[in-house]
């Protein structure tokens, strides 16, 4: 192993080690639930918008209800504008009338990704994470699962949902996809584990 690698590996462990990202083995989608009409191609830029910092979520509809979704922020930084970009597969999903995103690294693009950001370095264990979402005309609203909330249901084992812990600070859930579909389906459940309060995309 390099001495480059070894650096990667220890700025991504360190990065890791900070969790809030939920990651799921296992897709929450199946053939059933994955909505295959194109819904969200193009290019979404975050709102608000600032002058030192911006978000732009980019989708291109691939097939069979595959998106290439590229994550690109762009921050002002000693003057100069640096961007980074994330690189994923992206499926859009309906389940019990509430709609999804599930995410996925592009392993075809990940190494081109910029290692400092925590999201390239979250996936090198290869996984999923999801977000809520709901679209209103041009207007993209998603909603983050609560880290501490899904992190204190799994130790309760409440819901016997078997996850795999990283140190203190991080874990995998590691359930197959009906039982995160039931997970995040059951009312009491999922008004509990995402944000109440949506961040919101404007299409360009």
């Amino acid at each position: 192993m390099n001495t480059l690698i070894k650096m990667i590996l220890i700025i991504c462990i360190s990065l890791i080690l900070t969790g809030c990202i939920i990651r799921t083995l296992y897709p929450i989608y199946d053939s059933e639930s994955i909505i295959y009409s194109n819904l969200v191609s193009g290019v979404w830029k975050k709102l608000p918008e600032k002058e030192e910092w911006a978000e732009y979520w980019y989708f291109a509809y691939d097939e069979d209800g595959l998106y290439n979704f590229d994550l690109i922020t762009k921050h002002k930084k000693d003057d100069k504008y640096e961007i980074d970009t994330s690189y994923f597969e992206a499926v859009l999903c309906r389940i019990n009338d509430e709609m999804y995103l599930d995410l996925t690294p592009d392993n075809k693009k990940v190494f081109r990704g910029n290692y400092t950001n925590k999201f390239d370095c979250a996936f090198l264990i290869p996984s999923h994470t999801f977000l809520k979402v709901e679209i209103r005309n041009d207007s993209l609203f998603f909603y983050e699962p609560r880290y501490d909330i899904i992190e204190n249901i799994l130790v309760s084992n409440k819901n016997k949902l078997g996850f795999k812990r990283f140190g203190k600070s991080d874990f995998i859930i590691t359930a197959e996809t009906d039982e995160l579909k039931n997970f995040i389906s059951d009312p009491l459940i999922h008004n509990q584990i995402f944000n109440d309060t949506p961040q919101i995309l404007i299409r360009k």
